[in-house]
């Protein structure tokens, strides 16, 4: 049996940032974490609110690349260049931009202005299909909640989950409750973590908006 100490290590990717992000600030909050699936990626966040916009898009079954501090030349000069907080592709192949910015920081320094000559010129050079602002206004509590347990998780292949807990769902007729589920296959830690890992890949979804738990109604997807 291997023991803990021989069982292969799981290293993540380096991070595919344009640009890298200091390792410490004395002014803002800086964080490099690990998103994505399978070993997954390094990622850097130079503010709260930017790390938590990362960890919803990263949770999202439809976002099937997402890269950080993304460089877009548009003009020449230093002036005519523009490094995006996120950069997502879907699975439907729909490109968006993502631009963080506290409601506090908004008006400072013609900030919306030059954002949207900056978005303009996305739309001129279709660097992107949309450019998004993200506040922390548009942090739903729930999703950043369910998006920081989906990113503990991380090795969301199917290979990786508890055959019995697959056994159990390919029988599944319409919603049960995750505990039910867990009934019928042992409460162990492996299965409702592959059940999470599911609802994380897409093959599983809750029936309504809220904080995944052991009571929440869940369906195979669609």
């Amino acid at each position: 049996m291997a023991t803990k100490s021989s069982l292969p290590r799981k290293i993540p990717s380096p991070s595919t940032a344009d640009r890298y992000i200091s390792f410490s600030s004395f002014a803002n909050f800086t964080c490099f974490s690990v998103i994505g699936r399978g070993n997954g990626r390094v990622a850097q966040s130079e503010s709260h609110g930017e790390y938590k916009s990362k960890l919803v898009l990263n949770a999202n079954p439809d976002v099937v690349e997402l890269r950080e501090q993304v460089l877009f030349v548009f003009a020449p000069g230093p002036g005519g260049r523009h490094y995006f907080d996120a950069v997502t592709l879907s699975r439907t192949g729909r490109k968006t931009a993502y631009a963080y910015k506290p409601t506090h920081l908004l008006h400072k320094e013609d900030f919306l202005q030059k954002m949207q000559v900056v978005a303009w010129h996305v739309d001129r050079l279709r660097f992107a299909h949309e450019t998004v602002l993200i506040t922390e206004l548009d942090h739903d509590p729930i999703a950043v909640h369910n998006a920081k347990m989906f990113a503990s998780l991380r090795a969301a292949d199917t290979q990786d989950v508890d055959p019995a807990v697959l056994q159990v769902i390919s029988k599944m007729a319409g919603a049960r409750r995750v505990r039910e589920i867990l009934a019928d296959v042992g409460a162990s830690a492996e299965a409702y973590r592959s059940i999470l890992k599911l609802i994380f890949a897409g093959t599983l979804k809750t029936l309504k908006h809220e904080r995944i738990t052991p009571a929440s109604y869940v369906q195979k997807a669609a």
